[in-house]
């Protein structure tokens, strides 16, 4: 199971990863991780779906040239 914003791109992914695996079993949900309501949904979700979570990778960054807030206010490029 895999986790992105971008529906196309996401799905994308998982169609990869399935194909590298020899799977066509690879889930995916769909989450804005800047928005902390996009975070407790979306762990709602997978908690609806799954039973456990045994291994947790995180992939994730962004360089941002001038100062910008997420909708809580959080700053988007920590310095």
């Amino acid at each position: 199971m895999i986790m992105g914003r971008d529906a196309e791109r996401t799905r994308a992914a998982a169609d990869r990863i399935g194909r590298e695996a020899g799977t066509e079993n690879v889930a995916f949900l769909l989450a804005d991780l800047s928005s902390q309501a996009e975070v407790r949904r979306v762990a709602r979700e997978f908690k609806e779906r799954y039973s456990r979570l045994d291994v947790l990778v995180n992939n994730a960054g962004a360089i941002f040239t001038r100062r910008e807030t997420t909708a809580d206010g959080f700053e988007r490029t920590w310095p």
